[in-house]
């Protein structure tokens, strides 16, 4: 009976240690990125910035251990500056494609992520996406998915306005969740 006992008492510590070491190899992470107009680049038409979530600390930490890019959502505050309703969208592509000086480049060369966000008439009303909000929005998530786990890309954000000067972007926040492990 003794010798029964100890034998299961093996296979449970090894069976708790093979559980524990696993859970300690891998995990979930949330990554954010804290995004505030002037961050952006004014072109004429849209708002470009570059993304590079390496230089993020929780990224950086696991970059090289990351298996799947499980949610991306944003949290978004933006004020429409005319007296018009407008409707924004945002576009990405790799970063390791030239960046787009021209409207009609954007719309022809990259991916539509985020579309028809309704921006209320102003002037300077704003405007707030929560993060749960955020999902109905999003567009082509699996190359949104492919770029963010590249971690770097290029974002082109749009009004129906015809000039950046519409909208400032007060503040937004895009968050990531990963599965990262060896």
């Amino acid at each position: 009976m003794n010798y029964l006992k100890r034998k299961l008492g093996i296979v449970g510590s090894v069976v708790a240690l093979s559980l524990l070491a696993g859970c300690l190899l891998s995990g979930t992470f949330i990554s954010v990125i804290v995004i505030v107009d002037e961050d952006f680049t004014t072109r004429t038409g849209f708002y470009f910035y570059d993304v590079d979530l390496t230089e993020e600390d929780v990224w950086n930490d696991h970059k090289d251990e990351i298996k799947d890019i499980d949610l991306v959502g944003f949290e978004l505050w933006i004020t429409n500056h005319e007296s018009e309703e407008r409707k924004f969208s945002v576009y990405l592509d790799d970063a390791d494609e030239p960046v787009y000086d021209t409207l009609p480049d954007v719309l022809a060369n990259t991916t539509i992520v985020l579309d028809d966000l309704t921006l209320t008439a102003g002037p300077d009303v704003q405007t707030h996406v929560t993060y749960g909000q955020s999902f109905k929005y999003l567009k082509n998530v699996p190359t949104l998915l492919e770029l963010v786990k590249k971690g770097a890309f290029h974002y082109y954000g749009i009004s129906d306005g015809g000039t950046s000067a519409g909208y400032t972007i007060d503040s937004a926040k895009v968050v990531i969740t990963f599965t990262a492990g060896t």
